[in-house]
Protein backbone atom coordinates (compact mmCIF):
# COMPACT_ATOMS: atom_id res chain seq x y z
CA UNK A 1 0.00 0.00 0.00
CA UNK A 2 1.48 3.32 -1.09
CA UNK A 3 2.12 5.96 1.55
CA UNK A 4 -1.07 7.91 2.13
CA UNK A 5 -1.39 11.57 3.01
CA UNK A 6 -3.94 12.86 5.48
CA UNK A 7 -6.54 13.67 2.86
CA UNK A 8 -6.08 10.28 1.19
CA UNK A 9 -7.40 8.54 4.29
CA UNK A 10 -10.51 10.71 4.17
CA UNK A 11 -11.12 9.98 0.52
CA UNK A 12 -10.72 6.26 1.16
CA UNK A 13 -13.11 6.46 4.12
CA UNK A 14 -15.72 8.20 2.00
CA UNK A 15 -15.64 5.26 -0.41
CA UNK A 16 -16.54 2.96 2.50
CA UNK A 17 -19.64 4.94 3.50
CA UNK A 18 -22.84 3.41 2.09
CA UNK A 19 -25.82 5.71 2.33
CA UNK A 20 -28.62 7.42 0.46
CA UNK A 21 -28.21 11.10 -0.44
CA UNK A 22 -28.65 12.83 2.95
CA UNK A 23 -32.27 13.92 3.31
CA UNK A 24 -31.56 16.57 5.95
CA UNK A 25 -28.83 18.27 7.96
CA UNK A 26 -28.93 15.61 10.70
CA UNK A 27 -27.92 12.95 8.18
CA UNK A 28 -25.39 15.24 6.48
CA UNK A 29 -23.64 16.04 9.78
CA UNK A 30 -23.45 12.37 10.72
CA UNK A 31 -21.97 11.31 7.39
CA UNK A 32 -19.44 14.14 7.44
CA UNK A 33 -18.32 13.14 10.93
CA UNK A 34 -18.32 9.40 10.18
CA UNK A 35 -15.85 10.06 7.38
CA UNK A 36 -13.29 11.02 10.02
CA UNK A 37 -14.18 8.11 12.27
CA UNK A 38 -13.78 5.64 9.42
CA UNK A 39 -10.46 7.21 8.44
CA UNK A 40 -9.22 6.59 12.00
CA UNK A 41 -10.35 2.96 11.82
CA UNK A 42 -8.62 2.49 8.45
CA UNK A 43 -5.40 3.98 9.80
CA UNK A 44 -5.44 1.63 12.80
CA UNK A 45 -6.22 -1.39 10.63
CA UNK A 46 -3.29 -0.55 8.37
CA UNK A 47 -0.98 0.00 11.35
CA UNK A 48 -1.90 -3.46 12.66
CA UNK A 49 -1.25 -5.14 9.31
CA UNK A 50 -4.94 -5.57 8.46
CA UNK A 51 -6.77 -4.58 5.31
CA UNK A 52 -8.16 -1.04 5.87
CA UNK A 53 -11.74 -1.84 4.92
CA UNK A 54 -13.95 -0.64 7.79
CA UNK A 55 -17.42 0.28 6.53
CA UNK A 56 -20.44 2.21 7.74
CA UNK A 57 -23.85 1.30 6.33
CA UNK A 58 -26.39 4.01 7.10
CA UNK A 59 -29.93 3.30 8.21
CA UNK A 60 -32.93 5.55 7.34
CA UNK A 61 -32.58 7.24 10.76
CA UNK A 62 -28.90 8.12 10.29
CA UNK A 63 -28.11 11.12 12.46
CA UNK A 64 -25.76 12.68 15.00
CA UNK A 65 -25.11 11.26 18.46
CA UNK A 66 -25.48 13.59 21.42
CA UNK A 67 -22.85 11.62 23.32
CA UNK A 68 -20.05 14.18 23.18
CA UNK A 69 -17.19 11.70 23.51
CA UNK A 70 -18.47 9.43 20.75
CA UNK A 71 -19.21 12.35 18.43
CA UNK A 72 -15.84 14.03 18.96
CA UNK A 73 -14.14 10.75 18.09
CA UNK A 74 -15.79 10.68 14.68
CA UNK A 75 -18.86 8.52 15.16
CA UNK A 76 -22.53 9.18 14.54
CA UNK A 77 -25.70 7.15 14.94
CA UNK A 78 -28.08 5.16 12.80
CA UNK A 79 -26.15 2.40 11.05
CA UNK A 80 -23.85 -0.59 11.24
CA UNK A 81 -20.10 -0.11 11.62
CA UNK A 82 -17.90 -3.09 10.69
CA UNK A 83 -14.12 -3.56 10.62
CA UNK A 84 -13.62 -7.30 10.16
CA UNK A 85 -15.15 -10.75 9.86
CA UNK A 86 -16.05 -11.00 13.53
CA UNK A 87 -12.94 -12.92 14.57
CA UNK A 88 -10.19 -10.27 14.49
CA UNK A 89 -9.16 -9.49 18.07
CA UNK A 90 -9.74 -5.77 17.65
CA UNK A 91 -12.29 -3.49 19.32
CA UNK A 92 -12.57 0.29 19.01
CA UNK A 93 -13.53 1.61 22.45
CA UNK A 94 -14.28 5.12 21.20
CA UNK A 95 -17.55 3.86 19.68
CA UNK A 96 -18.75 3.45 23.31
CA UNK A 97 -21.04 0.40 23.29
CA UNK A 98 -23.77 0.99 25.88
CA UNK A 99 -26.47 -1.72 25.55
CA UNK A 100 -29.23 0.83 24.97
CA UNK A 101 -32.47 -0.81 23.89
CA UNK A 102 -36.24 -1.01 24.11
CA UNK A 103 -38.73 -3.40 25.65
CA UNK A 104 -42.26 -3.61 24.26
CA UNK A 105 -44.88 -5.33 26.39
CA UNK A 106 -48.44 -6.24 25.50
CA UNK A 107 -51.26 -5.25 27.87
CA UNK A 108 -54.82 -6.58 28.07
CA UNK A 109 -56.02 -3.52 29.97
CA UNK A 110 -55.08 0.14 29.74
CA UNK A 111 -53.34 1.25 32.95
CA UNK A 112 -54.53 4.51 34.46
CA UNK A 113 -52.18 7.46 34.31
CA UNK A 114 -52.46 7.99 38.06
CA UNK A 115 -51.50 4.40 38.85
CA UNK A 116 -48.52 4.52 36.51
CA UNK A 117 -47.31 7.81 37.99
CA UNK A 118 -47.57 6.35 41.51
CA UNK A 119 -45.65 3.24 40.52
CA UNK A 120 -42.99 5.29 38.75
CA UNK A 121 -42.44 7.39 41.87
CA UNK A 122 -42.39 4.29 44.07
CA UNK A 123 -39.84 2.44 41.93
CA UNK A 124 -37.35 5.27 42.38
CA UNK A 125 -37.69 5.06 46.16
CA UNK A 126 -37.32 1.31 46.44
CA UNK A 127 -33.98 -0.48 46.60
CA UNK A 128 -33.64 -2.50 43.41
CA UNK A 129 -30.78 -4.69 42.24
CA UNK A 130 -30.08 -6.63 39.06
CA UNK A 131 -27.19 -9.12 39.15
CA UNK A 132 -26.07 -7.56 42.43
CA UNK A 133 -25.89 -4.05 40.92
CA UNK A 134 -27.91 -1.26 42.56
CA UNK A 135 -30.19 0.28 39.94
CA UNK A 136 -30.71 4.00 39.58
CA UNK A 137 -33.76 4.47 37.39
CA UNK A 138 -33.50 7.30 34.84
CA UNK A 139 -36.58 7.10 32.62
CA UNK A 140 -36.85 10.89 32.66
CA UNK A 141 -33.39 11.56 31.21
CA UNK A 142 -32.37 12.22 27.62
CA UNK A 143 -34.33 10.15 25.14
CA UNK A 144 -35.41 7.54 27.70
CA UNK A 145 -39.17 7.17 28.14
CA UNK A 146 -42.18 4.92 28.72
CA UNK A 147 -44.95 5.16 26.11
CA UNK A 148 -48.41 3.59 26.36
CA UNK A 149 -50.20 2.72 23.10
CA UNK A 150 -53.29 1.30 21.49
CA UNK A 151 -52.26 -1.58 19.21
CA UNK A 152 -53.57 -1.72 15.64
CA UNK A 153 -52.48 -4.88 13.79
CA UNK A 154 -51.41 -4.35 10.17
CA UNK A 155 -50.71 -7.96 9.20
CA UNK A 156 -53.65 -10.34 8.69
CA UNK A 157 -53.68 -13.12 11.24
CA UNK A 158 -51.22 -11.56 13.68
CA UNK A 159 -52.44 -11.78 17.27
CA UNK A 160 -51.42 -8.99 19.61
CA UNK A 161 -52.85 -7.56 22.85
CA UNK A 162 -55.06 -4.45 22.51
CA UNK A 163 -52.56 -2.20 24.32
CA UNK A 164 -48.82 -2.02 24.67
CA UNK A 165 -46.05 -0.09 26.37
CA UNK A 166 -42.56 0.72 25.14
CA UNK A 167 -39.66 1.58 27.46
CA UNK A 168 -36.30 2.91 26.24
CA UNK A 169 -33.34 2.50 28.62
CA UNK A 170 -29.69 1.41 28.77
CA UNK A 171 -27.37 -0.36 31.21
CA UNK A 172 -25.87 2.85 32.56
CA UNK A 173 -24.71 1.26 35.84
CA UNK A 174 -22.10 -0.74 33.91
CA UNK A 175 -20.31 2.23 32.35
CA UNK A 176 -17.58 1.83 34.96
CA UNK A 177 -16.00 -1.09 36.81
CA UNK A 178 -18.11 -3.44 38.91
CA UNK A 179 -17.96 -7.03 40.11
CA UNK A 180 -19.38 -7.97 36.70
CA UNK A 181 -16.39 -6.66 34.78
CA UNK A 182 -14.23 -3.76 33.58
CA UNK A 183 -17.02 -1.41 32.49
CA UNK A 184 -18.25 -0.34 29.07
CA UNK A 185 -16.99 3.24 28.70
CA UNK A 186 -13.35 4.17 28.16
CA UNK A 187 -14.01 7.59 29.69
CA UNK A 188 -15.60 6.12 32.84
CA UNK A 189 -13.43 3.08 33.59
CA UNK A 190 -9.88 3.24 34.89
CA UNK A 191 -9.53 -0.45 34.08
CA UNK A 192 -10.34 0.14 30.42
CA UNK A 193 -7.93 3.05 30.30
CA UNK A 194 -5.19 0.73 31.53
CA UNK A 195 -6.14 -1.95 28.99
CA UNK A 196 -6.39 0.35 25.98
CA UNK A 197 -3.68 0.75 23.37
CA UNK A 198 -3.63 4.32 22.10
CA UNK A 199 -2.88 4.61 18.38
CA UNK A 200 -1.99 8.08 17.09
CA UNK A 201 -3.84 8.76 13.83
CA UNK A 202 -3.95 11.87 11.61
CA UNK A 203 -7.41 12.56 13.07
CA UNK A 204 -6.67 12.13 16.74
CA UNK A 205 -5.91 9.19 19.04
CA UNK A 206 -7.82 5.91 18.79
CA UNK A 207 -8.31 3.76 21.89
CA UNK A 208 -8.31 0.10 20.90
CA UNK A 209 -8.20 -3.33 22.47
CA UNK A 210 -6.34 -6.19 20.80
CA UNK A 211 -5.59 -9.82 21.59
CA UNK A 212 -6.84 -11.28 24.87
CA UNK A 213 -8.03 -7.88 26.11
CA UNK A 214 -10.38 -7.57 23.12
CA UNK A 215 -11.88 -10.99 23.88
CA UNK A 216 -12.13 -10.18 27.60
CA UNK A 217 -14.03 -7.00 26.79
CA UNK A 218 -16.38 -8.76 24.38
CA UNK A 219 -17.11 -11.42 26.99
CA UNK A 220 -17.96 -8.66 29.46
CA UNK A 221 -20.09 -6.93 26.84
CA UNK A 222 -22.23 -10.09 26.55
CA UNK A 223 -22.73 -9.95 30.34
CA UNK A 224 -23.66 -6.25 30.10
CA UNK A 225 -26.14 -6.92 27.29
CA UNK A 226 -27.91 -9.55 29.38
CA UNK A 227 -27.88 -7.16 32.34
CA UNK A 228 -29.50 -4.41 30.24
CA UNK A 229 -32.27 -6.77 29.10
CA UNK A 230 -32.95 -7.86 32.68
CA UNK A 231 -32.93 -4.23 33.78
CA UNK A 232 -35.60 -3.32 31.21
CA UNK A 233 -37.64 -6.36 32.20
CA UNK A 234 -37.42 -5.35 35.86
CA UNK A 235 -38.54 -1.80 35.09
CA UNK A 236 -41.56 -3.19 33.25
CA UNK A 237 -42.42 -5.47 36.19
CA UNK A 238 -42.31 -2.53 38.58
CA UNK A 239 -44.51 -0.36 36.37
CA UNK A 240 -47.09 -2.81 35.03
CA UNK A 241 -49.02 -5.70 36.57
CA UNK A 242 -49.42 -8.30 33.86
CA UNK A 243 -47.82 -8.00 30.46
CA UNK A 244 -46.52 -10.14 27.63
CA UNK A 245 -43.02 -9.33 26.42
CA UNK A 246 -43.28 -8.75 22.67
CA UNK A 247 -39.64 -7.78 22.22
CA UNK A 248 -36.70 -6.79 24.42
CA UNK A 249 -33.58 -6.06 22.43
CA UNK A 250 -30.57 -3.77 22.41
CA UNK A 251 -30.02 -1.42 19.48
CA UNK A 252 -26.62 -0.02 20.45
CA UNK A 253 -23.68 -2.27 21.06
CA UNK A 254 -21.29 -4.91 19.80
CA UNK A 255 -22.59 -7.66 17.52
CA UNK A 256 -19.26 -9.47 17.51
CA UNK A 257 -15.60 -8.51 17.89
CA UNK A 258 -15.71 -6.44 14.68
CA UNK A 259 -19.22 -5.00 14.34
CA UNK A 260 -21.26 -2.53 16.32
CA UNK A 261 -24.89 -1.54 15.97
CA UNK A 262 -25.07 2.23 16.31
CA UNK A 263 -28.76 2.72 17.04
CA UNK A 264 -30.20 -0.03 14.82
CA UNK A 265 -32.25 -3.17 15.31
CA UNK A 266 -30.42 -6.25 14.03
CA UNK A 267 -30.98 -9.98 14.00
CA UNK A 268 -29.34 -13.32 13.37
CA UNK A 269 -31.03 -16.32 11.82
CA UNK A 270 -34.35 -16.29 9.97
CA UNK A 271 -35.77 -12.79 9.36
CA UNK A 272 -39.29 -12.26 10.65
CA UNK A 273 -38.94 -14.42 13.76
CA UNK A 274 -38.52 -11.38 16.01
CA UNK A 275 -40.50 -8.16 16.32
CA UNK A 276 -38.51 -4.93 16.14
CA UNK A 277 -39.76 -1.57 17.48
CA UNK A 278 -39.55 1.72 15.60
CA UNK A 279 -40.32 4.79 17.72
CA UNK A 280 -40.83 8.16 16.02
CA UNK A 281 -41.92 11.40 17.68
CA UNK A 282 -44.07 11.23 20.84
CA UNK A 283 -47.07 12.58 18.89
CA UNK A 284 -46.78 10.00 16.09
CA UNK A 285 -47.48 6.26 16.00
CA UNK A 286 -44.69 3.81 16.68
CA UNK A 287 -44.46 0.53 14.77
CA UNK A 288 -43.57 -3.10 15.21
CA UNK A 289 -41.63 -4.48 12.25
CA UNK A 290 -40.62 -7.89 11.06
CA UNK A 291 -37.21 -7.83 9.44
CA UNK A 292 -36.49 -8.81 5.86
CA UNK A 293 -33.10 -10.14 4.70
CA UNK A 294 -31.31 -6.99 3.58
CA UNK A 295 -30.01 -5.54 1.47
CA UNK A 296 -31.38 -7.46 -1.51
CA UNK A 297 -29.26 -7.88 -4.64
CA UNK A 298 -31.76 -5.76 -6.56
CA UNK A 299 -31.70 -2.96 -3.98
CA UNK A 300 -27.90 -2.86 -3.82
CA UNK A 301 -27.85 -2.46 -7.58
CA UNK A 302 -30.64 0.15 -7.60
CA UNK A 303 -28.81 2.23 -4.97
CA UNK A 304 -25.67 2.27 -7.12
CA UNK A 305 -23.60 0.44 -4.51
CA UNK A 306 -22.86 -2.81 -6.33
CA UNK A 307 -19.70 -2.03 -8.31
CA UNK A 308 -18.09 -0.04 -5.48
CA UNK A 309 -18.83 -2.68 -2.85
CA UNK A 310 -17.44 -5.45 -5.05
CA UNK A 311 -14.32 -3.44 -5.85
CA UNK A 312 -13.70 -2.79 -2.15
CA UNK A 313 -14.41 -6.41 -1.20
CA UNK A 314 -17.26 -5.53 1.18
CA UNK A 315 -20.29 -6.62 -0.85
CA UNK A 316 -21.07 -9.35 1.70
CA UNK A 317 -21.55 -6.72 4.40
CA UNK A 318 -24.34 -5.11 2.40
CA UNK A 319 -26.00 -8.47 1.71
CA UNK A 320 -25.88 -9.35 5.40
CA UNK A 321 -26.66 -5.91 6.85
CA UNK A 322 -29.94 -7.19 8.34
CA UNK A 323 -30.82 -3.94 10.06
CA UNK A 324 -33.79 -1.71 10.80
CA UNK A 325 -33.93 1.77 12.33
CA UNK A 326 -35.00 1.93 15.96
CA UNK A 327 -36.02 5.60 16.00
CA UNK A 328 -36.55 8.72 13.94
CA UNK A 329 -33.20 10.38 14.56
CA UNK A 330 -32.38 14.00 15.34
CA UNK A 331 -32.69 16.83 12.86
CA UNK A 332 -31.92 20.55 13.06
CA UNK A 333 -34.65 22.36 11.09
CA UNK A 334 -32.94 25.76 11.09
CA UNK A 335 -29.91 24.50 9.17
CA UNK A 336 -29.70 23.72 5.48
CA UNK A 337 -26.34 22.11 4.75
CA UNK A 338 -22.77 21.52 5.91
CA UNK A 339 -20.66 24.17 4.20
CA UNK A 340 -17.25 23.17 5.47
CA UNK A 341 -15.45 21.23 8.19
CA UNK A 342 -12.70 23.03 10.11
CA UNK A 343 -10.02 21.09 12.00
CA UNK A 344 -8.32 22.79 14.94
CA UNK A 345 -6.08 20.94 17.41
CA UNK A 346 -7.45 17.58 16.33
CA UNK A 347 -11.11 18.52 16.72
CA UNK A 348 -13.72 19.12 14.05
CA UNK A 349 -15.91 22.18 13.79
CA UNK A 350 -18.80 22.05 11.34
CA UNK A 351 -19.85 25.18 9.50
CA UNK A 352 -23.54 25.00 8.62
CA UNK A 353 -25.71 27.29 6.52
CA UNK A 354 -29.01 28.66 7.77
CA UNK A 355 -32.24 27.84 5.95
CA UNK A 356 -33.86 31.19 6.53
CA UNK A 357 -31.15 33.82 6.71
CA UNK A 358 -27.68 34.91 5.79
CA UNK A 359 -24.46 33.79 7.38
CA UNK A 360 -23.33 30.50 8.84
CA UNK A 361 -22.92 28.88 12.25
CA UNK A 362 -19.91 26.88 13.39
CA UNK A 363 -20.65 24.04 15.81
CA UNK A 364 -18.75 21.19 17.42
CA UNK A 365 -20.58 19.36 20.19
CA UNK A 366 -24.28 19.10 19.33
CA UNK A 367 -25.45 17.97 22.75
CA UNK A 368 -26.92 21.33 23.71
CA UNK A 369 -28.20 22.38 20.29
CA UNK A 370 -32.04 22.34 20.02
CA UNK A 371 -33.27 19.55 17.77
CA UNK A 372 -36.44 17.87 16.59
CA UNK A 373 -37.25 14.25 15.80
CA UNK A 374 -38.03 13.21 12.26
CA UNK A 375 -41.44 11.81 11.33
CA UNK A 376 -43.07 9.09 9.26
CA UNK A 377 -40.57 9.47 6.42
CA UNK A 378 -38.23 7.15 8.34
CA UNK A 379 -40.89 4.43 8.38
CA UNK A 380 -41.67 4.97 4.68
CA UNK A 381 -38.02 4.76 3.66
CA UNK A 382 -37.54 1.60 5.71
CA UNK A 383 -40.31 -0.07 3.71
CA UNK A 384 -39.10 1.33 0.38
CA UNK A 385 -35.59 -0.02 0.97
CA UNK A 386 -36.97 -3.47 1.71
CA UNK A 387 -35.52 -3.57 5.21
CA UNK A 388 -38.67 -4.80 6.90
CA UNK A 389 -42.45 -4.98 6.99
CA UNK A 390 -44.64 -3.21 9.58
CA UNK A 391 -46.99 -5.65 11.30
CA UNK A 392 -48.54 -3.33 13.89
CA UNK A 393 -49.12 0.37 14.41
CA UNK A 394 -48.86 1.61 17.98
CA UNK A 395 -51.06 4.67 18.46
CA UNK A 396 -49.84 6.84 21.36
CA UNK A 397 -52.13 7.38 24.33
CA UNK A 398 -49.68 8.94 26.77
CA UNK A 399 -45.95 9.20 27.49
CA UNK A 400 -44.29 8.96 30.90
CA UNK A 401 -41.02 10.84 31.52
CA UNK A 402 -40.70 11.13 35.30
Amino acid sequence: MAKMEKNDWLQQAEQHLFHLPPADIGAALCLENMKYGLAKLHFVQHALGLKPDATFIASPDVTVTINSYRWNNGFGYGGKLAWGDGEHELIFLDTKPNCCGMIVGGLERLPSKEALIQRSVAMKREHCEVEGIRIKWNLEKGNHFVDVFEVRPLEPGIKLPPYAFMAHTSGSELKKESHLGPGLYIDASETLKSWAEVVATPYGPANVLTGRRARDYFEFYAVAETFARKRRERAAQLLFDDFTTLTNANHQGLLNLNEIALGINTWHGTPGETLHPLALRPDLPAYLFKGVQNFSTEMIKALGWEARAQRLGVYHRLKDANMLPHGAGYNYPGWKEVVRTHEVDGRRYFEVASKNGAGTEIVNDLRNVPYEYRGKEVCSQTIELGLGKPVAELVPIYVLKI
